[in-house]
């Protein structure tokens, strides 16, 4: 009943809400835990003010919502691990860092990535 509400008012909050875990309903407050990607987390976040709309009017009361952040998809870490990889091989096969290597007659101990996610 309350997913066809939010599916009403908003199909790309209801695709991610898909992917939340309902932890627990309390008197005053519903309590969500967001898996899969940083998208959905971001999209519930944005439109926290909805998903409490769409709570008051399902329980006739204002509701608090509690946002877990959950474990991230399989998939997202396969592709974080692929993107890092990526990244390592293209650093070591730089123009710069190979000429550097030949420069100071050296050799690569460790790679570090860092991304914004």
């Amino acid at each position: 009943a309350i997913k066809s509400l939010i599916e009403e008012k908003s199909p790309s909050l209801s695709s991610c809400l898909n992917q939340c875990l309902l932890k627990k309903i309390t008197k005053d407050a519903v309590e969500i835990e967001v898996n899969g990607n940083g998208f959905c987390l971001n999209q519930i976040k944005r439109k926290e003010r909805l998903i409490l709309e769409i709570c008051a009017d399902f329980f006739n009361k204002k509701m608090r919502l509690i946002i877990h952040e959950g474990k991230p998809s399989e998939n997202n870490l396969k592709n974080k691990v692929k993107m890092e990889n990526k990244i390592r091989d293209e650093a070591l096969n730089h123009p710069v860092v190979e000429a550097a290597l030949e420069i100071f007659s050296g050799k690569i101990i460790e790679v570090k990535t860092f991304t914004n996610s």
